[in-house]
């Protein structure tokens, strides 16, 4: 699929999803007095090495490049969460090739195996806010959907 969106399509989108979420932070920046930033939950259930998309990962990269300079340091947290057992050890391999400010951002957590890990969250959001498919107290997922 990744194959048949063309770049510019794809750069417009990924300009629109930063654009809303830069407005979005600086609204609540605003708002509180503090410096919001994104909390990005990446969910690795049932991934396997075969679902890898080798030309998905290098056309995600270039477009977060390319818009790096306009939308510089909006991540404040990546959690990963449901990581197959091998990606700790995967993880742990390569962060040293990685900026430093970039590791200290990524976490591989399991709040329903390591109650602790329930701590990331917490930098972030409340405990009732977050799903209970993550150790949270969130009943409906996604927010606003009828049971």
């Amino acid at each position: 699929m990744v194959q048949t969106i063309d770049d510019d399509v794809a750069f417009k989108y990924y300009m629109h999803s930063k654009e809303w979420l830069f407005q979005f932070n600086d609204e609540v920046t605003r708002r509180t007095g503090q410096l919001t930033k994104a909390l990005k939950v990446v969910d690795l259930k049932g991934m396997k090495l075969k679902h890898i998309n080798r030309a998905y990962i290098k056309k995600d990269a270039k477009l977060n490049k390319k818009l790096q300079d306009f939308y510089p340091q909006s991540l404040g947290s990546m959690l990963i969460v449901n990581a197959p057992p091998i990606f700790d050890s995967v993880w742990s391999m390569f962060r040293p090739f990685f900026p430093r400010r970039m590791v200290e951002k990524v976490n591989v957590v399991n709040p329903k195996k390591r109650p602790k890990d329930m701590l990331h969250f917490a930098k972030c959001v409340s405990e009732e806010e977050v799903p209970e498919m993550y150790g949270g107290k969130l009943t409906t997922w996604p927010p606003g959907r009828k049971s």
